[in-house]
């Protein structure tokens, strides 16, 4: 039991807190609208609950890693996001329908731009004083001084020859990823 609170905590620190939860909740109400209405369920949240249950469940009980269950999160968000409008179709309440919006924005859309702010400020700055550019530049030379028509780039990681790439142009035949022996 300590094992799978501990992974639901983990899950909860990589996808948010209100992610999860939304998730969860999308996992029980899809549930309940197949199997326990009684106007024979929602036949439309069958397939998202099969495809999303068995994975958050599986890898929750096996203590994968945290992340492994991601797929399931996602496709249960698509069920929350059926689910919650027609939870506020059927409701009568004029708060609820006035200020899900704002709530939405509140609880979901801000609090994630503010834990990834960082992190896009960091990428973005690291993107724009790379040296890619020259580093091309440099590639494109010799590329011009070999005397063969086809010109391949591979590199140790992906994103590298896909930069060199992009900063020149897309002027070499192909670029890829190189494996070592």
């Amino acid at each position: 039991m300590r094992s799978v609170l501990t992974h639901t905590g983990k899950e909860m620190l990589i996808f948010s807190p209100f992610v999860y939860l939304l998730s969860m909740f999308g996992i029980i109400y899809g549930c309940y609208l197949v199997y326990f209405r009684e106007d024979q369920g929602d036949q439309r949240y069958q397939l998202l609950f099969w495809m999303s249950a068995p994975a958050v469940i599986l890898f929750t009980i096996t203590e994968g890693p945290p992340y492994w269950a991601g797929s399931g999160h996602f496709i249960s968000l698509i069920a929350v996001s059926g689910a919650l409008s027609l939870l506020l179709s059927l409701t009568s309440r004029r708060f609820a329908t006035a200020l899900w919006r704002p709530g939405f924005v509140l609880l979901f859309i801000l609090p994630s731009l503010v834990l990834t702010m960082g992190t896009t400020i960091i990428a973005g700055g690291d993107r724009m004083h790379n040296e890619w550019e020259s580093l091309a530049e440099k590639i494109g030379g010799i590329r011009g001084e070999i005397a063969v028509e086809d010109v391949y780039l591979a590199g140790s990681y992906y994103f590298i020859p896909s930069e060199i790439a992009f900063y020149d142009n897309d002027e070499f035949e192909g670029y890829t990823l190189a494996f070592q022996a």
